[in-house]
This record gives C-alpha cells, sequence and structure tokens, in this order.
C-alpha cells in the first residue's frame, strides 16, 4: 500500500513512520472465543509487570505522550493513547469493549504492545494512503463521537478521497471494521523514538491475533517513513 506523505508533514515530522499490513477473507462476527486463551495470557503479563501508576512510563507509552503534547497539541492525561488507555482499563479490572472478533484482536495487540493501531475495511478504502494535515473547515465522524469540523492544524491519515484517522487516536466511522468486512487494512502509528522494527513486530503481532480470532490470511508487511524531499 502506497504512502504520500505530505510535504509540510516531513518538514516538521521527519522521523514519523507508519506499520501496515494486510488480511484477506476473515470472517467478522461477534464470536470472539478463539481469542480467549491470548486474552487470558496478555492480561496475565501485564497484571504481573505492570501498574497504574507505572505505565506510564512505559516506553511505548511515554513516547506517545511526549508526541501528543509536542507535535499534535493534545493533552495525554485527557485523551490517552489507545494502547495505555486500554491497558489501564485492564490494571482497573474494567471491561474491554468486544466489537467484533476483528477489532477485539487489535485490542488485545495494542494491550499487549502499548501501540496504536487503526484497522479499515479494505474495500472502502481508495489508496494510497497520505498523511497530511486537516484544511480548515474539513469535517469529519468519528466512531463513537459527534461529527466534527475541523480547523486545519490536525495531522490525518486519509485516502485519496477521505480522511480514515486522525493521527494515531481517531478513526472514522466509515471505514471501520464491520460484519461485512472481508478484507483488513491494519495500520499502527509511529512517533519519534518508536523504531520502525516495533512497528513491524507490531503488525505481525496483531495480524496473529486477527487471523486467529476471524481466520484469514496474511499478505504483505511494511513501514512506511516520511522522507525529506530532495533540495531543488
Amino acid at each position: 500500500m502506497k504512502v504520500v506523505w505530505d510535504a509540510r508533514v516531513t518538514q516538521k515530522m521527519e522521523s514519523l513512520a507508519l506499520g501496515m499490513g494486510l488480511i484477506k477473507n476473515v470472517e467478522i462476527s461477534s464470536d470472539t472465543k478463539e481469542l480467549d486463551s491470548i486474552k487470558n495470557k496478555i492480561f496475565q503479563d501485564i497484571k504481573r509487570n505492570t501498574t497504574i501508576d507505572a505505565i506510564k512510563d512505559a516506553a511505548i507509552v511515554k513516547a506517545y505522550r511526549t508526541f501528543y503534547w509536542q507535535s499534535l497539541n493534545i493533552d495525554p492525561t485527557k485523551i490517552r493513547p489507545s494502547g495505555e488507555a486500554l491497558t489501564r482499563r485492564v490494571l482497573k479490572d474494567q471491561e474491554i469493549p468486544i466489537i467484533n472478533n476483528g477489532v477485539y484482536a487489535i485490542n488485545l495487540a495494542s494491550i499487549q504492545t502499548q501501540l496504536s493501531f487503526s484497522g479499515f475495511d479494505l474495500g472502502k478504502i481508495t489508496p494510497p494512503l497520505m498523511v497530511r494535515y486537516a484544511n480548515p473547515q474539513e469535517e469529519f465522524q468519528g466512531i463513537g463521537s459527534r461529527h466534527r469540523v475541523l480547523n486545519g492544524t490536525e495531522l490525518l491519515l486519509g485516502d485519496a478521497e477521505k480522511i480514515l484517522c486522525i493521527y494515531a487516536y481517531g478513526d472514522a466511522l466509515e471505514t471501520t471494521i464491520s460484519l461485512k468486512t472481508k478484507d483488513i487494512l491494519l495500520v499502527n502509528y509511529g512517533a519519534p523514538n518508536i523504531s520502525s522494527e516495533i512497528l513491524e513486530k507490531g503488525i505481525q503481532t496483531c495480524l496473529t491475533y486477527i487471523k486467529k480470532g476471524a481466520g484469514g490470511e496474511i499478505g504483505e508487511i511494511m513501514v512506511s517513513r516520511s522522507v525529506l524531499p530532495e533540495p531543488g
């Protein structure tokens, strides 16, 4: 999947990257029992190895928090990176939302890795992917959120036609994984101090969990990095 990085993004954020992977011919359903053993192990490991007070200092959580503050103008104590938010729910013995087996597999991978993931219905994507800033007055409808009119400063992941995600924290409703989804585009979001190797390993882990929960055939895995344009 080709990724176009807008010049304004690369000039300000040369160290950004996206991990991406494909899985096709999945069977999306509300049945998540195939993921029970993975869930139990992840939850046990999290509770054994970290605490509510310590999670903010985990390396990946810390990288996202700094990125939120410095680059996205988001207070991460109010809008938490998804991996951190889900991990906190586990540590508080709160339920993890079960939308369907595909989304649940992605959430489990996010808890394990603390990386922020998006899962998109590939059939609703119009390549190429684009990392860009919002246009003033551009409209966005996220999952479980009110309709928003953007101010032009938001960093976005989009395709050739529409917004897919407000970078690293808010997926669009239109392209979410549903019971009709057959092919999934999986994305995870880089930030400074999160390496390409970490992103690629996270994609591999997450695709394995999706396959365990929903079947399918794992396809290409890649990482795209922002690169400054050549002078002249």
